[in-house]
């Protein structure tokens, strides 16, 4: 059963829809009987689409380098030929990629599934870890969410970087104000991070003064020099800064406010 008749197509933007048939492509290509979540990345990194190169930005990952690695280790097994039209059923993995796509859509208020959102059910898969795992550590990159969880470890940890790092879409109800200010309340913690310990460690006094700051009013018997005034977080680029932000704020029952 072909693509088109195995889902409401009218649920997708013309891009999205775009990627779904492509995805028949990529399986077609690899040989595939069925459609599988790593064909439907694979077909989101074929695509020029800012809104999914903004979102890879968001979890760390950059859509060219993606693109780079793909083609460098599958060469031409995962061109698009536009003279063949190949019709393979979708995976039952690929449809609950398509289903969490569908849920994410609808948690936004979004009245159509772009491919962006399609792109995000298919790298929080755990059939898509290793793939993903081989395209970033080729290029270079190592993330820890990848690289040491797999199965539903992975899943949930994709999840805790979607949540932290991927913005909201939606204008007014996101908790931004008119100056382009936002206030959120994240939830995850620092048992959702892998290592960066002695990063949490000192952030410990941080989530102690947020949580009590009573025992750090200045008084007669204490100085201005022993407020704590801010806190500078340093690393290289995907080390997981904002998580570590985001934890510290969650574990001290704090508001999130970013800036613009």
């Amino acid at each position: 059963m072909p693509v088109s008749e195995q889902l409401h197509l009218d649920r997708f933007t013309a891009s999205a829809r775009q990627v779904l048939q492509s995805a028949q492509h990529q399986a077609a290509h690899m040989q595939a009987q069925e459609v599988y979540p790593e064909h439907l990345l694979l077909a989101v990194l074929a695509q020029d689409d800012d809104e999914a190169t903004e979102v890879l930005s968001h979890l760390g990952m950059n859509m060219q380098v993606l693109r780079a690695q793909v083609a460098a280790i599958f060469s031409s097994s995962t061109s698009v030929s536009s003279d063949a039209h190949p019709v393979l059923p979708l995976a039952q993995e690929a449809h609950d990629c398509l289903d969490w796509a569908g849920a994410f859509a609808e948690q936004r208020d979004t009245s159509l599934i772009p491919s962006a959102y399609v792109l995000l059910s298919a790298i929080r898969h755990q059939r898509v870890q290793p793939l993903l795992a081989l395209l970033l550590s080729s290029a270079g990159i190592l993330l820890s969410s990848l690289a040491e969880r797999t199965g539903l470890a992975y899943t949930h940890a994709i999840d805790q970087l979607i949540q932290a790092k991927v913005s909201e879409t939606r204008s007014g109800d996101d908790g931004s104000t008119s100056t382009g200010i936002k206030v959120e309340r994240p939830t995850i913690t620092f048992a959702d991070i892998l290592g960066a310990e002695t990063a949490k460690q000192e952030l410990r006094d941080v989530i102690t003064f947020l949580r009590w700051p009573q025992f750090f009013l200045t008084t007669e018997k204490t100085t201005p020099g022993g407020m704590l005034h801010g806190v500078l977080i340093v690393g290289h680029p995907s080390t997981e800064r904002t998580l570590l932000v985001h934890a510290t704020a969650s574990e001290a029952v704090a508001p999130l406010v970013s800036l613009p």
